[in-house]
C-alpha cells in the first residue's frame, strides 16, 4: 500500500520540479571619493562674479563606459570634519553653490544668488567634498 502511495508522489515530484534559468548580471558599483578643498584652491572669476575651485581630476576614476555614461553627485561638508554633507546645487544665505564636470574634470562654484559681486568666500578653512560616481549604460 505504501508503494502505491509513494509512486504517484514521486511522479508528481518529478513533474513539478524543473530547471530554473538564472541570470547573473555584472553590476558596477558606485564610487565615492572624498576630496579636501583648501581655501587657497578657490579662484575668483570677475566675469562670472563667482569663485571656482581648481580642477579636480577624475579621469582615473571615470575610465569605463559605465562611469562615462553615468552621473556625478556632489555633497560638501563646510566644516571639513563633521561629516554633515549638504547636497549641491543649493542656495543658502544668498550664496549659490554649484558644480559642473566635463571630460573627467570637476569644478565647484560659489557665487551670489542674485549675480552680485561677493566680497569673499562665505566659509573659511578646508572643506570636504563627497563626490559619488554613479554608473549607467547608455540605452539608445
Amino acid at each position: 500500500m505504501k508503494k502505491l502511495f509513494i509512486l504517484p508522489l514521486l511522479a508528481l515530484l518529478v513533474f513539478f520540479s524543473s530547471c530554473k534559468k538564472e541570470y547573473i548580471t555584472q553590476v558596477t558599483p558606485s564610487k565615492t571619493i572624498y576630496q579636501d578643498i583648501k581655501i587657497t584652491d578657490w579662484v575668483y572669476d570677475a566675469t562670472d562674479k563667482t569663485y571656482y575651485t581648481k580642477n579636480i581630476d577624475l579621469t582615473n576614476d571615470i575610465n569605463t563606459v559605465e562611469y562615462a555614461d553615468g552621473a556625478i553627485s556632489v555633497a560638501v561638508d563646510f566644516n571639513g570634519a563633521t561629516h554633515n554633507y549638504e547636497a549641491l546645487p543649493q542656495v543658502y544665505n544668498g550664496y549659490s553653490y554649484t558644480y559642473f564636470y566635463y571630460n573627467g574634470i570637476l569644478k565647484l562654484g560659489v557665487g551670489d544668488a542674485y549675480n552680485q559681486s561677493i566680497p569673499g568666500l562665505p566659509f573659511s578653512g578646508t572643506i570636504t567634498a563627497k563626490i559619488t560616481l554613479i554608473p549607467a549604460t547608455y540605452v539608445p
